[in-house]
């Protein structure tokens, strides 16, 4: 038998205890993976790119060849520190954990399509962009919901 992950969620006067099968968390820990295999994947872009341009740190300027890799590994960060903490926070709210590991495998597969594109050009970031942003979307809506089911004292999503 698996072990069951089990928390205690308090509002008010009121707690809910939730279990969490830890089996159901292998997609999202893979989807997490996957994610930081793309801001990995980025960060060694640029690694090649300063190489390449002979740009030594800290400047992040140079030929615009260049910057557009900068910008995707910079990019990558401000997506992560939300991304990755609704993920996870959803995982408290959400029964269905499936629907937050498809929320992050879009995301991760848009991230990666936008690294891809950006770094040719800055006009084909647009689609990878999309693509992300929606996953991004999900994962919010999911957390979203069930965090006001919960406050509601109704069984979560």
């Amino acid at each position: 038998q698996r072990p069951t992950l089990t928390v205690t969620v308090i509002m008010s006067s009121s707690s809910n205890v939730v279990q969490i099968d830890v089996g159901s968390l292998v997609p999202l820990a893979a989807v997490t993976l996957a994610i930081i295999y793309v801001y990995v994947q980025s960060i060694i872009a640029v690694g090649k790119a300063r190489k390449k341009f002979k740009i030594d740190p800290p400047k992040v300027t140079g030929p615009e060849d260049f910057e557009r890799v900068i910008r995707v590994q910079a990019n990558h960060v401000e997506w992560l520190v939300m991304v990755l903490p609704v993920m996870w926070l959803a995982v408290l709210f959400v029964q269905h954990t499936w629907l937050i590991a498809i929320g992050g495998a879009v995301f991760a597969y848009g991230r990666w399509q936008y690294s891809k594109g950006y770094s040719r050009a800055a006009k084909e970031r647009g689609h990878g962009f999309y693509i992300a942003t929606n996953g991004a979307r999900l994962l919010l809506g999911l957390l979203v919901v069930g965090v006001v089911q919960t406050a509601l004292g109704l069984r979560y999503v």
